[in-house]
């Protein structure tokens, strides 16, 4: 069973509200991810939209499938986002453009590096009422970045927005050192440049 570890003891307020976290700087297991098709989180954001909601996602091999989990680790429900693929999904980023929260999730593992071009799916962050997770249960991708890295195929596993200067890093894994990428949050013509 996985385990939610939360750093720092910053936990927000929210409907799964952690008791006393320790103090500053101190790790502690805040949690057991309840949802057993959460085999492997690849990646964990926290929600721009509800405190205490966290997103994850599984690593590459599972349906494209959003999760929606409380800090302490609680099953609050399940996404399908429409029209994805999960090839080898590895990471999870949340921001905001102007008022809407946005979910990054970005296809971009490639462990043999041989992927011609990989993926980054951006959608609007789930809405929940108070009945609960949005009804439908699904995603709509509201856009796709799809590109190839100028210096060939290459293993990506940690993906951040910058929300001021519009744009997405990417730090390679295998490479030594680690070389960080940019990409425009929306670009015209999607190449990373080597930062």
């Amino acid at each position: 069973m996985a385990l939610i570890i939360i750093a720092g003891g910053c936990v927000a307020d929210g409907p799964t509200k952690i008791q006393s976290p320790p103090a500053v700087g101190k790790s502690f297991i805040a949690g057991h991810l309840e949802n057993a098709q959460i085999s492997e989180a690849s990646g964990l954001a926290s929600s721009r939209l509800y405190p205490g909601l966290l997103w994850a996602i599984n690593d590459g091999g599972d349906d494209p499938l959003l999760y929606a989990v409380g800090s302490d680790g609680a099953d609050l429900g399940t996404f399908r986002v429409a029209g994805a693929k999960n090839y080898d999904w590895e990471a999870l980023a949340s921001f905001r453009m102007g008022s809407t929260a946005y979910l990054l999730i970005a296809d971009v593992g490639d462990n043999w590096e041989q992927r011609q071009s990989v993926t980054l799916y951006v959608i609007k962050e789930p809405a929940i009422t108070a009945a609960g997770l949005d009804n439908d249960k699904v995603a709509p991708i509201a856009w796709q970045i799809n590109f190839t890295y100028e210096d060939g195929p290459l293993d990506c596993e940690a993906v951040a927005v910058d929300e001021a200067g519009h744009r997405v890093l990417l730090l390679s894994k295998r490479s030594q050192p680690p070389v960080l990428y940019e990409l425009a949050l929306r670009p015209a013509d999607p190449a990373p440049m080597v930062f």
